[in-house]
């Protein structure tokens, strides 16, 4: 059951990944923080066109910093690079399985999601090899955390 599970999430995934309609939905169970932060930032900021996303906890490329923040929350790990970050948001939870979702940043706007569950890369850039072995140990040096 958990096999076919995981294997209709990844078909999703590649399926949202491959109709150009990348957005994705948090790994994690929000917090009462992140679900206040989400209806805050909706409410403040009238008209934006990622208020949808943001209220029920999707990002999209095209999203700034902050959004993406508010709407998952802290990163668990940072990486920097000249005028790029990488956030890392971790999952592994036993009955969800392992999954790695890595986000960058060019300037002020997410540009690439590579989500990596359970051995299974998967990425919005085409180009992308979809062997993401580089940003794991990237992400495992101990260069910038939180």
């Amino acid at each position: 059951m958990t096999r076919r599970r995981n294997r209709s999430m990844v078909f999703v995934a590649l399926t949202a990944l491959t109709c150009g309609c990348a957005a994705f939905q948090s790994m994690r169970d929000p917090t009462p923080g992140i679900d206040t932060s989400r209806s805050e930032y909706v409410r403040n900021n009238p008209g934006n066109r990622f208020n949808d996303d943001i209220g029920v906890g999707r990002i999209r490329k095209g999203m700034s910093r902050l959004q993406v923040r508010v709407t998952w929350g802290d990163p668990d790990q940072i990486v920097r690079g000249i005028g790029n970050e990488t956030w890392a948001y971790q999952e592994t939870e036993p009955s969800r399985g392992y999954a790695v979702c890595r986000l960058r940043f060019e300037g002020e706007l997410l540009t690439r999601v590579d989500l990596d569950h359970s051995g299974v890369p998967l990425s919005t850039d085409e180009s992308a090899p979809q062997n993401l072995d580089a940003a794991d140990k990237a992400l495992q040096s101990p260069a910038v955390k939180k």
